[in-house]
């Protein structure tokens, strides 16, 4: 077993200081990839779930070009149903370890890649950190992955120490950045708040003075803005991102 020396461990609470200073996902990039040789990885990519029927995935960041992904990539029904990392997500786990990979990691790590045939190394292990957050069905991923077995006993010592604060922060620099991105007109915002009160589109046209066909519309715009499966789901969105309160 690896054994942390001391300057791992000053090196561990530098690293904790500094993250709660850090206010972009480019800014956490760079970090984690200035941290390579502490940590003991090989490969990063950071990630965003959204679960509903199946599983859409987004690509937010990746130390490889090739590998950079700004759209969604829906997984198929019958990859969701046999993968065995989305429960463990589902369920709360944060620090997941993947030997023999799945579909799932599979398909984030290597199905975009330049080489189209390309498959895992037999020495390469992949850890996910994740955080859930049932309120939204979303779930943040930093996912690494370990080539060297020397470096894989390095990592799970310190990822016991560091993967909580990871994911603090990670989380709290993407919610930030989400709500930047997603911009609600203030009727948008009003249509919102009475849905959350229960009221139906009838009611909501009423009270705002508008036909029933605007105030669908607006639900229909909003549910795209926020990636929402249906207004139940858009209020706790917007809840969960302070987007309302």
């Amino acid at each position: 077993m690896y054994e942390l020396s001391k300057t791992d461990y000053k090196a561990v609470l530098d690293l904790v200081t500094t993250l709660v200073n850090v206010k972009s996902i480019s800014a956490f990039a760079e970090m984690l990839i200035n941290s390579k040789e502490l940590l003991g990885f090989d490969s990063v990519v950071m990630a965003e779930l959204q679960f509903h029927k199946t599983c859409t995935h987004k690509i937010i960041y990746s130390d490889n070009a090739f590998m950079q992904r700004t759209d969604d990539y829906v997984v198929p029904m019958e990859d969701y149903a046999a993968d065995k990392v989305f429960p463990q997500i589902l369920a709360g786990k944060e620090v997941i370890k993947v030997t023999n990979s799945p579909v799932y990691v599979h398909d984030v790590i290597f199905q975009h890649a330049g080489n189209a045939g390309s498959k895992p190394c037999e020495n390469e292990d992949r850890y996910i950190l994740a955080k859930m957050n049932h309120e939204t069905q979303i779930a943040s991923l930093i996912v690494f992955v370990v080539n060297a077995k020397e470096s894989e006993g390095k990592f799970e010592q310190i990822a016991c120490y560091l993967h909580a604060h990871l994911l603090t922060n990670y989380v709290r620099i993407l919610s930030v950045s989400n709500e930047n991105i997603i911009k609600l007109s203030g009727r948008e915002k009003s249509v919102l708040t009475w849905l959350k009160y229960g009221k139906t589109s009838w009611e909501v046209a009423k009270i705002l003075n508008i036909t029933e066909n605007t105030v669908n519309f607006h639900i229909k715009n909003i549910k795209n803005k926020l990636n929402a499966t249906n207004r139940q789901h858009a209020v706790a969105i917007a809840i969960a991102k302070s987007i309302i309160s």
